[in-house]
């Protein structure tokens, strides 16, 4: 795979709301590190980190039949750790405090009422289970199909190339 990647702001083109949340705060988002140590552990990682995703994730949609637009598999990735933006540059400020601690709360609550970003039920379990069902693993699928998808782009951005830096 390349290392050059499309940049984030290509995908957003048909997401308005999410455009508006980027650009607000696209300091913060060009800063931040993917992780603290494990994979893309460097000023604007965080960056890196979604755009592997996003590549990842246009081969894999591009060349299957899902269920559900790519517009849905954007919203995920984009939001996934959002967290991040705030936890991996000067620590957590109210905001970074609040949705570490309260993600759903974020999604259904602050990102509706401040921006108009709406998450579906397919969209809120994807965000659920992106980094697995942990303790909610059963005998029952959880994890949708959307979830697994952008599972799968997370682990191997993180697992696979966590070292490579966009160029």
């Amino acid at each position: 795979m390349k290392k050059t990647m499309k940049k984030i702001e290509s995908y957003l083109v048909n997401l308005p709301e999410i455009t508006r949340f980027h650009d607000q705060f696209l300091k913060l988002f060009n800063e931040a590190k993917g992780s603290k140590s494990k994979h893309q552990a460097w000023k604007g990682g965080y960056r890196d980190h979604l755009e592997q995703c996003l590549d990842v994730a246009s081969l894999l949609y591009n060349n299957y039949s899902w269920n559900f637009p790519f517009e849905s598999v954007v919203k995920v990735l984009y939001f996934h750790d959002i967290e991040k933006m705030w936890k991996y540059i000067e620590g957590l400020d109210d905001v970074g405090r609040m949705v570490e601690k309260h993600k759903s709360r974020f999604y259904q609550e602050m990102l509706p009422d401040e921006f108009g970003i709406q998450f579906n039920e397919e969209e809120l379990n994807a965000l659920k289970y992106i980094h697995g069902e942990g303790d909610d693993y059963c005998e029952k699928r959880v994890m949708n199909e959307l979830a697994g998808l952008c599972h799968a782009c997370d682990t191997i951005s993180a697992r696979c190339f966590y070292d490579w830096r966009s160029e």
